[in-house]
């Protein structure tokens, strides 16, 4: 679960910041600590794309993964 908030930098670019717990499907997986940055595009008003990098860390152990997100909004 990840709170998170978004500022607009221009009329088309945006920047957004989540944090939060990410946790494990498996049984006795436990909870990570995981923040996600991220820069955003308009593309219109009911088009957009994020890039976003999202970390997740527990006990030592760091992942991480890069993304790109299109919404629709209707």
């Amino acid at each position: 679960m990840l709170a998170g908030v978004s500022f607009n930098l221009s009329d088309k670019v945006y920047a957004s910041g989540q944090l939060g717990m990410t946790m494990s499907a498996e049984s006795g997986g436990g909870s990570a600590f995981t923040f996600a940055p991220g820069v955003g595009y308009k593309v219109s008003d009911k088009f957009d794309l994020l890039l976003k990098y999202s970390s997740w860390s527990d006990n030592g152990f760091t992942s991480s993964a890069l993304g790109l997100r299109a919404g629709f909004t209707f």
